[in-house]
């Protein structure tokens, strides 16, 4: 279980550094929503 909380904690380090370089296209996407 310590495992895969460290392994999600990286995933999710990782996907908020994509979306922070993509904050356009993500508000894009919430206006087109």
């Amino acid at each position: 279980m310590i495992v895969n909380y460290l392994s999600k904690d990286m995933i999710l380090q990782l996907y908020n550094k994509i979306n922070t370089e993509t904050v356009a296209d993500s508000q894009t996407v919430k206006l087109s929503s």
